[in-house]
């Protein structure tokens, strides 16, 4: 019996050194990290490589690193990668596209004000 107690004893004690850990080369499954992607202005389109399209602001799910492109009339286009380390909300500032006034005009016969 104290044979056992010993051997009991032993076993208990190693147990408690051992740490279990996954080894290397097995990948851990872990569910894609959410990113809320804001842009300002708001309500432009953000569209993947799949076809997948939201109006801003939406909610992205990553799994891995995934391209996106942002695009709204008046705005240049904005091209980058969504990473699951992205911050969320992720802020966009979109810069306005400036128009060229300095060109020349077509002289227009404009009517006399009376």
């Amino acid at each position: 019996m104290k044979t056992f107690v010993l051997l009991f004893a032993l076993c208990g004690g190693l147990g408690g050194c051992v740490t279990m850990s996954t080894p290397g080369w097995v990948k851990e499954r872990q569910g894609p990290v959410y990113v809320l992607v804001k842009t300002e202005p708001a309500g432009a389109t953000v569209s993947f490589p799949d076809g997948t399209v939201c109006e801003s602001p939406c909610r992205v799910g990553v799994n891995e690193d995934l391209p996106m492109t942002i695009a709204r009339t008046g705005y240049h286009r904005v091209e980058m990668v969504l990473t699951k380390s992205s911050p969320s909300p992720l802020l966009i500032a979109m810069d306005p596209v400036l128009r060229d006034l300095s060109g020349d005009f077509e002289e227009l016969d404009v009517p006399e004000l009376q």
